[in-house]
């Protein structure tokens, strides 16, 4: 009988000692996943608590579920003392800048954008001084677009070609998704040139700033001496009566047999410059059959630069009121220098009448243009 007892004694034994181990290493088990888990607030005031954090870079924090989070949707998160300050640092820099950015774009409030994203498009900017960030392309896309739609609606069009063409090239490499209301088009993706920034300036000092800082960064390590950068730049130049630049563009242009139809638009700027009329006329006689863009801006010079030989100045008056007819949805900027244009040809020809209905109509249809606000102060 103790013999039989002895033996179930050790039997049971191993089994025991077995059961409070398992409950030992459950116990255990529980309490690191415990104190893995991370009380995170998010922008929107949603908690999540049933999660760590795994790591996390300039981009985005890496969660223990696989998932990740942006910095822009993190209002705050409980972190190990040793990465308080990086984390918070991160919060502060990316995060907060981050979400006004992303906020204003949804709403398209232009107005407010430049003052948030013209400290962050210093960091990711070609030459630009990164602060230690190491941001990915949709960061930096994001950024490069408010700079550039911040710049236009500050008035410095000129300035917002550079992060027009930093976008154009990321767009590529993230798709069209991340906001598509303001995604390039093919068309612009292939030729650099955007539909918002039509390469036809009106501010002389400002395309000088334009085409020095352009200049600066074409080269390894920046833009690429192609296409659009080209005809930027050289229209720029143009605007900033830099000529040299404009011929040795031309040239590179026409050896590269890149955007021939903007060569010729460049041409006869450069001939109208040195007031060779109907040369510059003469080169711009195929416009019809010009990509859009480009024929938008040859109806302008065509416009505004009437042929000293024809007996009357009605051809151009008809180039300039084309634009806004046919493009006025679409380019509105060269669509309201057009109307006031033709304003101020009335005007000088002694039709009050007529320039006070095309000024009335540039004030209504594009009153936060360059020359919508100009007209605006003509008329105070």
């Amino acid at each position: 009988m103790a013999d039989g007892i002895e033996k179930a004694r050790m039997k049971i034994q191993p089994v025991f000692v077995i059961c409070v181990a398992s409950v030992l290493s459950m116990a255990i088990g529980n309490s690191a996943n415990a104190q893995n888990r991370t009380t995170i607030v998010l922008r929107d005031l949603s908690v999540l608590s049933d999660s760590g954090i795994e790591s996390f870079n300039d981009n985005r924090v890496l969660l223990t579920d696989g998932t990740s989070l942006t910095w822009d949707a993190i209002l705050r998160a409980d972190v190990p003392d040793e990465s308080r300050a990086e984390f918070d640092r991160r919060i502060s820099q990316i995060g907060l800048p981050m979400f006004r950015i992303k906020s204003r774009l949804e709403s398209g409030d232009w107005w407010s954008i430049a003052s948030i994203a013209e400290p962050m498009y210093s960091l990711v900017k070609p030459g630009g001084d990164s602060a230690g960030f190491q941001f990915d392309a949709e960061t930096r896309y994001l950024i490069s677009l408010a700079a550039m739609y911040g710049r236009i609606q500050s008035g410095n069009r000129e300035a917002a070609v550079e992060p027009f063409l930093l976008a154009a090239s990321l767009q590529p490499q993230i798709g069209d998704d991340i906001v598509p209301e303001y995604a390039f088009t093919q068309r612009e993706i292939n030729s650099l040139i955007s539909s918002k920034l039509l390469p036809v300036w009106f501010d002389q000092e400002n395309a000088g700033l334009a085409v020095d800082d352009l200049s600066e960064h074409i080269g390894p390590g920046g833009f690429p001496a192609i296409g659009g950068v080209l005809v930027y730049r050289a229209s720029l130049a143009t605007a900033a009566g830099r000529l040299n630049v404009v011929r040795e563009d031309i040239e590179q242009l026409r050896q590269q047999g890149s955007h021939p139809d903007w060569v010729k638009v460049l041409e006869a700027r450069l001939l109208f410059s040195q007031d060779r009329i109907d040369e510059g006329l003469q080169l711009l006689r195929g416009k019809d059959t010009f990509d859009p863009a480009c024929r938008a801006v040859a109806l302008y010079l065509e416009g505004m630069h009437p042929s000293p030989t024809a007996s009357s100045s009605d051809a151009s008056l008809v180039s300039l009121l084309t634009i806004p007819a046919i493009f006025g949805e679409t380019f509105e900027e060269i669509s309201s220098a057009a109307l006031y244009g033709a304003a101020e040809r009335s005007g000088k020809e002694g039709n009050v009448n007529e320039r006070r209905i095309l000024t009335n109509e540039l004030l209504r249809r594009y009153p936060n243009t360059y020359h919508g606000r100009l007209a605006a102060a003509n008329e105070k």
